[in-house]
């Protein structure tokens, strides 16, 4: 079992690492922290037709729509982190874009990897 200093430096890891790969728009570094069956949800996915569920699965479906986004955003800011949470398997990272502040939920297979990221926007 993992003690809560060892879950404290992963979280602190993870999260730099994650806000650091979206800050160099470096899709390959971002999809490299997520597992081959990636799930995400936004409120933007449910914008798209075939998916008003508001979510994608899988590493390269999921990967198309961040490289769509990067590219369709080219000076979006992506945020630095105002708190990170830590949760079992979990963490909770409050970033301020250049738009608005945003919540993703990051969920960690069993090797750490991003299984699951859920994003929420401000109203």
């Amino acid at each position: 079992m993992r003690d809560a200093d060892h879950d404290c430096e992963f979280a602190g890891r993870i999260a730099a690492n994650w806000i650091a790969a979206w800050h160099r728009r470096d899709l390959e570094a971002i999809l490299g922290q997520c597992t081959q069956d990636v799930e995400i949800s936004s409120p933007d996915i449910t914008a798209m037709p075939s998916h008003r569920d508001g979510v994608l699965r899988g590493r390269t479906t999921v990967g198309a729509y961040w490289a769509g986004r990067l590219i369709d955003h080219p000076g979006k800011r992506y945020g630095d982190a105002l708190g990170i949470y830590l949760g079992a398997g979990r963490i909770l990272l409050h970033n301020q874009t250049d738009h608005a502040p945003i919540v993703e939920l990051l969920e960690f297979d069993p090797e750490g990897r991003i299984m699951r990221a859920t994003m929420h926007a401000v109203l």
